[in-house]
């Protein structure tokens, strides 16, 4: 009898990091090389699992800027953009591009991602245009961290959790007050 309550007790702490999941962090990822003259040819947007940026914390002449809606901006840091190449102390090469990876934190609420020089903008992507087209259909490159509105989300939530503890507990009452008789 008390190894079925000790059996029980431990399953039931057990149960939830059994079935709960860590969220991932969530991140949108954009490549591009830039140019002194600040055309930029874009390289790739995506959204998915990753890691955010390490961003300078001193102030740059390039930054990155996520914008929610009616143009509220919901993510500003400066970036680093070099147009040297460092070989050795005394070496360095100068070049007419720079080509960048930069992931900035996931926000659903995000419609635009913008790039600057100075306070010019010299890449400009339209989310929607770029990552989910929420047509209600989980298109090919959409996933449940790009485009949930058509591709939801999609995992074990606390509340099954919370319903499974409390089923597997009414199954174990059950049993136990069957063996008393």
């Amino acid at each position: 009898m008390n190894k079925i309550i000790i059996t029980a007790v431990f399953f039931v702490l057990l149960f939830p990091s059994i079935f709960s999941k860590i969220e991932p962090e969530l991140v949108y990822s954009i490549k591009a090389e830039i140019f002194k003259n600040d055309t930029v040819i874009p390289m790739g947007i995506g959204a998915g699992v990753g890691t955010i940026t390490p961003f300078p914390t001193s102030k740059k002449d390039y930054s990155i800027k996520v914008f929610g809606p009616n143009n509220r901006v919901i993510f500003d840091k400066d970036i680093d953009v070099s147009f040297i190449i460092y070989l050795e102390p005394d070496i360095n090469i100068p070049t007419n591009s720079s080509i960048i990876h930069v992931r900035v934190p996931y926000n659903y609420q995000a419609k635009r991602i913008r790039i600057y020089h100075l306070d010019k903008i010299i890449l400009d992507i339209d989310l929607s245009k770029e990552l989910c087209d929420r047509d209600s259909i989980c298109d090919e490159g959409e996933n449940k961290y790009n485009c949930q509105d058509d591709c939801g989300k999609r995992g074990f939530g606390f509340t099954f959790i919370i319903l499974m503890a409390v089923i597997i507990m009414a199954i174990l009452f059950i049993l136990i007050k069957t063996k008393r008789k």
